[in-house]
């Protein structure tokens, strides 16, 4: 068999470096790249001992050009051929700080991207514009035992006055459920109340939610990159919970699954989650295996 590293929790993270059959090998390739940085402060250069480098067409470079837009938490699985960390109660997004804030304010000239999780204890959703490549979350909405409808009429008193901003929704594919059956799903709901307030909306949910970790590592690339980028940024004043962001942690025993909270930190990070990997996803294309030929 051949592998990229996975997690520390996986099995085979266990056969490989613990214990396995005596008629069974396990063989390290060497990494493309080698970090003398830090995590937060990563510096990359070449492995001397990096193998097939000469098979890619443009070289050592074909990995040089996947760190931009990758977390650092990527970089060190596909890249590095590290396992990926499953430390129970390591935070989710542990680079997001005070580097990501932002004194930017709903611009009633630009679309409103409006990104949901649909937990009613609270029910979270947040409202986020682009830059270019920079996402800037801008409102935020937590109420407790809220229905779609709900929401739907408080963001309608909120934004009476920008009635011209094309609406875009994003967020968990389970709020599509029941349209399916005949009933009005929670974003069928949501689009025909804000339809009828004389808003234009536009429904970008898609018909499954993928992967979480891959999620994850999306918006971890936004928040701050393999090169020291950050292109994801809150409004603190804003978004008080939002901004709250870098206290997610993960449950005990899993690398992916999250910890929620009262506060509904945890249910507004997933409403984000899902717009970041929506806009920005990230596909692993190549990669440095954990065994060798």
């Amino acid at each position: 068999m051949d592998t990229n590293s996975p997690d520390e929790a996986n099995w085979w993270h266990e056969m490989s470096e613990n214990e396995h059959p005596d008629d069974w090998e396990f063989f390290d390739q060497p990494s493309a790249l080698v970090n003398i940085g830090t995590t937060k402060e990563p510096e990359f250069i070449e492995n001397p001992e990096a193998e097939n480098i000469n098979n890619h067409v443009i070289g050592i470079d074909y990995y040089f050009k996947q760190l931009p837009g990758k977390p650092i938490e990527w970089v060190n699985v596909f890249i590095l051929n590290q396992y990926g960390s499953s430390e129970p109660g390591a935070y989710v997004y542990a680079n997001y700080g005070i580097e990501n804030h932002s004194d930017k304010v709903f611009d009633p000239g630009r679309p409103l991207n409006w990104s949901f999780d649909w937990n009613y204890v609270p029910q979270c959703s947040g409202v986020l514009q682009e830059y270019g490549d920079d996402v800037h979350v801008v409102d935020e909405f937590v109420i407790h035992g809220a229905e779609s409808k709900d929401v739907a009429l408080e963001f309608v008193e909120r934004y009476k006055d920008h009635k011209r901003c094309p609406v875009c929704i994003y967020g968990d594919a389970d709020g599509n459920k029941g349209a399916r059956h005949g009933f009005e799903s929670n974003y069928l709901t949501v689009e025909r109340i804000l339809k009828s307030n004389g808003f234009t909306v536009y429904l970008k949910v898609p018909p499954a939610n993928g992967p979480i970790k891959d999620g994850q590592n999306s918006f971890r690339a936004k928040i701050l990159d393999a090169t020291g980028k950050r292109s994801f940024f809150v409004n603190p004043e804003k978004c008080p919970t939002i901004d709250k962001l870098g206290t997610i942690q993960l449950k005990k025993g899993s690398a992916f699954l999250e910890e929620r909270d009262p506060a509904g930190v945890q249910d507004i990070g997933t409403a984000i989650r899902y717009y970041i990997n929506s806009r920005f996803p990230i596909k692993p294309k190549g990669g440095v295996s954990k065994s060798t030929w």
